[in-house]
């Protein structure tokens, strides 16, 4: 069975024209989403809660994975008040992040919670917006996060206290 040159050639260009198509859609839709925040990484906290937050640190890292690359931290941040954290460009290569928050409990336990999954390798635009509505009386926040995660619009969602983990 002879294979026609002149139609995988025109099939390859076929394919190469769509991959192109659905990357100019992916990179002229970051612009539309949330078009207040640059490309890169931002993180906006806004504390609704009665409670000043001490501490909140946050990083990328691959789900089940111990290693984290640091976005940065959080130190102090008052009641009614709201505090953003901007990296230009994301280091990880890799697919499936997730954003976390590490803060402390009440027993001074590091918590670790994931709020924001990223199934696209290299996203250009990551938006976290992440209102604290309370914290409990041993210490976890409770919040409402919503944003974009480099491939669609997530959110709003409560955070779900019983998926927050520890660091040893």
């Amino acid at each position: 069975m002879a294979i026609n040159k002149d139609k995988v050639i025109f099939g390859a260009l076929i394919c190469v024209i769509i991959i192109l198509i659905l990357i100019a859609i992916k990179i002229s839709g970051n612009s539309e989403v949330y078009p207040q925040y640059e490309d890169g990484v931002t993180i906006e906290v806004i504390n609704e809660s009665q409670v000043k937050i001490p501490y909140l640190k946050f990083s990328l890292g691959q789900p089940g994975d111990q290693t984290y690359e640091s976005l940065g931290s959080i130190d102090g941040l008052d009641t009614n008040k709201s505090s953003k954290i901007y990296v230009p460009e994301i280091v990880e290569d890799v697919s499936d992040l997730s954003l976390y928050i590490h803060y402390k409990d009440a027993n001074d336990k590091l918590v670790l919670d994931s709020p924001f999954f990223m199934p696209t390798v290299n996203p250009g635009k990551v938006v976290a917006v992440i209102t604290i509505k309370e914290v409990t009386e041993s210490g976890h926040l409770i919040y409402i996060y919503e944003g974009y995660n480099g491939w669609k619009k997530v959110g709003p969602y409560k955070n779900d206290l019983s998926l927050i983990d520890y660091v040893e």
